[in-house]
């Protein structure tokens, strides 16, 4: 790190600081480094006053920082503002630095209609650019996938794998990798994901992978392998406590799953105390990003305390209808009508599955169905349920050759996200 604090010291083009800046920043990665990466770009920025776009980068990492490190957002962001002004609508930084301003407003909770605008153009053809850090690219990519854009995801996860790969750094083409595993599982592509998820997981042995754990965990889970999702979580310390940035709410969100999975349902109900403590204190609590109501739903219902359950899961289901992307509130339909049962559940749980049909998340699609299915036949239509289930095991077959399908059926969980 002391090289770079020297390059940036002596470096001269614009180009050059900003690179160096880019890279310190990614260096400081930790939750401790924040205002340290934060006053990296206020020095370098007066210095780009005559290069907007290279001004453009390093307001993305700051706003992208900002967010990671789950910051009170500044009530003046004029000086972005200002370096867009300066800028034509098509330019390449333009629209990057639009669409980290966007993907910073749907994890504090803006709705999918208010943030595609913006983020659409920074996921244009010519998205991933060289200019763009593998970090702000996983950012970008993984604010697609919630807003429903996984064309577009795909596209800038495959352009900063292969920079990733033809700079020979295994860590960052790693970095990448558990975040498309994440977008396959989303489109229903469970062996895909997990492969995805283990190259992942090789490239980083014995680095530092608790930002990225939550994803290749899930890809573990959804392939009913709990045990060893628990092994690799308490590898990259994901099992201690957390420091208080987003990918550990994240994690946490992610780890109530994996208690109940493997039935330490305490351990579940202590992450969600402390998640609801932290929402208490941050903007971000109510991102359909951070799933953390309906996971903690689930855990209640395993645990017998069903009103807790159905409070979480209808509020859940109040963010995901603000939110307004039909994945999202698909889930938060099922997760719904597990956890409220009866007449009720039975019609949450057919309209998730309505929800849900017209989109490309497969996986999603059966295990709503898996449910409706169930509630058919508790409430004796058993027609109805042979049909409902023989749909949802069509599409779970869907995700995989015989034999490496997900488990809808008999998996211990049942994910929200």
């Amino acid at each position: 790190m002391h090289h770079l604090r020297a390059a940036l010291q002596f470096a001269e083009g614009a180009a050059d600081r900003v690179r160096i800046a880019i890279e310190l920043t990614r260096a400081l990665s930790q939750p401790g480094d924040v205002e340290e990466s934060l006053n990296v770009i206020a020095d370098v920025l007066p210095a780009l006053r005559h290069a907007p776009e290279f001004a453009a980068l390093l307001e993305a990492n700051r706003v992208a920082l900002a967010s990671l490190h789950m910051a009170v957002r500044p009530a003046d962001i004029s000086p972005a503002l200002r370096v867009l002004e300066r800028l034509d609508a098509d330019n390449r930084s333009a629209r990057l630095l639009r669409g980290v301003l966007a993907s910073d407003a749907m994890y504090r909770g803006e709705p999918a209609l208010a943030v595609r605008p913006s983020l659409d153009p920074a996921l244009a053809a010519d998205a991933g650019s060289d200019a763009w850090d593998t970090n702000i690219a996983t950012y970008l990519a993984f604010t697609a996938m919630i807003c429903e854009r996984h064309e577009r995801a795909a596209r800038v996860l495959a352009a900063a794998l292969r920079r990733a790969r033809s700079r020979g750094s295994s860590s960052a083409a790693a970095h990448v990798l558990s975040f498309r595993s994440h977008l396959y599982l989303r489109l229903g592509k469970v062996i895909d994901a997990e492969a995805d998820a283990r190259e992942a997981l090789d490239a980083l042995d014995g680095l530092e992978v608790v930002a990225i754990t939550p994803l290749t965990v899930d890809a573990l889970l959804e392939r009913d392998q709990p045990e060893e999702a628990l092994e690799l979580l308490r590898r990259s310390d994901g099992a201690d406590e957390l420091p208080p940035w987003l990918p550990s709410f994240v994690v946490r969100a992610r780890r109530i799953a994996l208690w109940v999975a493997v039935l330490r349902i305490d351990m579940a109900l202590a992450d969600l105390d402390e998640a609801q403590r932290l929402a208490s204190t941050t903007e971000f609590a109510d991102s359909v990003a951070t799933p953390w109501r309906a996971e903690g739903a689930l855990a209640c219902l395993a645990a017998g305390q069903t009103q807790r359950a159905r409070a979480l899961a209808d509020e859940h289901l109040r963010v995901a209808r603000a939110f307004g992307a039909p994945g999202a509130l698909g889930a938060a339909l099922r997760v719904a009508g597990t956890v409220h049962g009866g007449r009720q559940g039975l019609e949450l749980l057919q309209h998730a599955a309505e929800t849900l049909a017209d989109t490309p998340m497969r996986l999603k699609r059966a295990k709503a169905l898996a449910g409706l299915g169930g509630a058919q036949r508790r409430a004796g239509k058993r027609t109805q349920a042979r049909r409902t289930l023989a749909l949802a095991l069509a599409l779970d077959l869907a995700g995989g050759p015989s034999g490496q399908r997900p488990f809808i059926g008999a998996s211990r969980r049942s994910h929200p996200q």
